[in-house]
């Protein structure tokens, strides 16, 4: 692991700016300077404020580090960007679950078996148009060659 973390360290400085914040946050944080860490985190996030992904997965961390209040608000946050947005409503979830929030875990399990169905729906009329569309042209080829 400290062979990586030196790698990612030295090639920190042929990075754009919000990878040398990543890189800042995950090595301060493996080196236990916590305040670094998080400074670098909330940098991040004021960097790319509307980025859902960044926002889960500080709410991720946060929500290992025992920090149930600021998980749900990235989580929230990142919802408030894509109300679907699978990653958040599971891991929301499971932070409501930790503080025994019941009626919430119940919403947020209802409304992520939503998300699922409506892409599983989704991604099943889109295959079955793909095949109908492949049907359809061999068969009008077959009628009339190009």
């Amino acid at each position: 692991m400290n062979a990586a973390r030196e790698q990612a360290k030295a090639l920190a400085s042929k990075t754009t700016p919000g990878e040398q914040l990543m890189v800042a946050w995950i090595v301060k944080v493996q080196e236990g300077d916590f305040i670094g860490g998080i400074s670098a985190m909330n940098d991040m996030l004021e960097m790319y404020p509307k980025d859902k992904h960044l926002l889960y997965l500080a709410g991720n961390w946060l929500m290992e580090s025992e920090g149930s209040e600021q998980a749900r608000r990235m989580m929230e946050k990142a919802l408030a960007i894509d109300k679907n947005f699978p990653a958040a409503l599971n891991d929301l979830a499971y932070v409501d679950a930790r503080d025994r929030a019941l009626t919430r875990l119940w919403r947020r399990w209802i409304a992520m078996s939503r998300c699922f169905l409506r892409s599983r729906i989704r991604r099943t009329l889109t295959e079955n148009c793909c095949v109908w569309r492949g049907i359809l042209r061999d068969r009008c080829n077959t009628i009339v060659p190009r």
